[in-house]
């Protein structure tokens, strides 16, 4: 019984190493691709609509149902004794990327694509933007989305995207849906390997990927934001997972059955 967790846990171990290495280089291609994802895609498309309700999913307060949701799968699936590691160190590792990725923002103030997209045409002034209150920058670009549609007729946003860009005016540089799917996946996903679980974490994977894309497309995120948000999380999960494994013991119970 030992014995074979410990094999899956080495196995859990690649797998981490693996997915990290994925994610590293997808999001570096991103960066370095030298390709164009704002503005290139019709906002008012059934594509579009996609990435939106994939942003949506990390979304607040949808985030905190998607959570639910596969913690829900997990207590099902996970022994009890990895289920409480599992949520140990899926709370140090939020609370610890999500508040460095929090004071990062804070200092480097870098604007999202949409918000400097807006400036260039001359709809808002960056200056006079960056010292106005959440709502102020609601209003700001709720007024200025109408005549960039007018100016440019190639930029046309469906009424769920308009809103989440009146709703999303913080800084860009990393970015907090990037960083909460890749934590969430990769923890989870350690726990579930060790399980013997194989799909969802696959499952997870491709939804991290398309978190980054998702937020690119939307004009919501520079590459960068994603490269660095998900090299933050690999580094979180990689100190949590390790202080949780250490520290944290649990008597060991044979696994359900894959």
């Amino acid at each position: 019984m030992k014995t074979k967790i410990i094999k899956r846990s080495s196995i859990a171990q690649a797998w981490i190493l693996i997915s990290s290495v994925i994610l590293i280089s997808l999001t570096s291609f991103m960066l370095m691709g030298d390709i164009r994802f704002f503005p290139s895609l019709d906002l008012s498309s059934s594509v579009a609509q996609f990435y939106y309700w994939i942003t949506v999913t990390a979304s607040f307060p949808f985030g905190a149902i998607t959570t639910l949701i596969i913690i829900s799968f997990c207590f099902i699936r996970i022994p009890k004794p990895l289920f409480k590691k599992l949520i140990m160190a899926l709370i140090l590792s939020l609370i610890l990327a999500l508040g460095i990725g929090q004071l990062i923002k804070i200092i480097t103030k870098e604007v999202r694509p949409d918000i400097a997209l807006m400036s260039q045409y001359h709809l808002l002034d960056m200056d006079t933007f960056r010292h106005q209150d959440t709502k102020a920058r609601q209003q700001t670009i709720a007024q200025a989305i109408p005549k960039l549609e007018s100016i440019d007729p190639n930029i046309q946003l469906s009424p769920n995207i308009k809103k989440h860009w009146q709703q999303t005016t913080n800084y860009a540089f990393p970015s907090g849906h990037m960083l909460f799917a890749v934590t969430l996946t990769l923890i989870v996903n350690y726990y579930l390997i060790i399980s013997g679980a194989v799909i969802i974490p696959i499952l997870l994977m491709i939804w991290s990927v398309l978190m980054g894309l998702s937020r690119l497309f939307l004009g919501l995120h520079w590459p960068q934001d994603i490269l660095a948000a998900t090299l933050l999380s690999i580094i979180s999960i990689t100190l949590c997972l390790y202080l949780t494994e250490k520290y944290f013991h649990q008597k060991p119970v044979d696994n359900k059955e894959p």
